[in-house]
């Protein structure tokens, strides 16, 4: 996991894999005057997801999510929220197993999760080993634009 505010965005540039291009993809898209929905960038290899919504209070439903085709860069535009973050192997109450076809473990929350405070101007870089429960709110219920940024775990990797 790694957290850093947009303003740092250049200094990832020179890590392989794509990083450094989905963040400035990333910051050119949330100042783009009617952005909404997304965008792709390199296909299905990297792309963007343009959120928003209202964040939620953690609760017994909550669940956790784990991905293994792609590394999360999120980037909080407007709002915050805080994210519950927890090493997969670590997870207690696995819900549904890892599916391929939608990318995801989902596990319920355990209660002993790292909550990470992700606020205007900051991103987050989730990785295949960092389950996570996104959109939580930090105290009241507020509503947040954030951009998801999907980089796939081989990107690169014929280059």
């Amino acid at each position: 996991m790694i957290l850093d505010r947009m303003d740092n965005a250049e200094m990832y540039a020179a890590v392989a894999g794509g990083l450094g291009e989905l963040l400035a993809a990333e910051r050119e898209y949330a100042n783009t005057p009617g952005a909404e929905g997304g965008v792709k960038i390199h296909g299905e290899a990297m792309f963007i997801n343009d959120c928003r919504y209202g964040t939620k209070p953690v609760d017994g439903g909550a669940l956790s999510e784990a991905h293994r085709r792609y590394i999360d860069v999120m980037y909080m535009v407007e709002g915050e929220e805080i994210i519950l973050v927890k090493p997969v192997d670590a997870l207690r109450n696995v819900t549904q197993p890892y599916d391929a076809a939608g990318d995801a473990l989902l596990a319920a929350v355990d209660g002993d999760e790292t909550a990470v405070r992700l606020q205007a101007g900051q991103f987050i870089v989730l990785f295949p080993q960092d389950a996570h429960c996104p959109a939580r709110s930090a105290g009241e219920p507020r509503p947040v634009r954030k951009l998801i940024g999907k980089l796939a775990v081989d990107f690169g990797a014929d280059a």
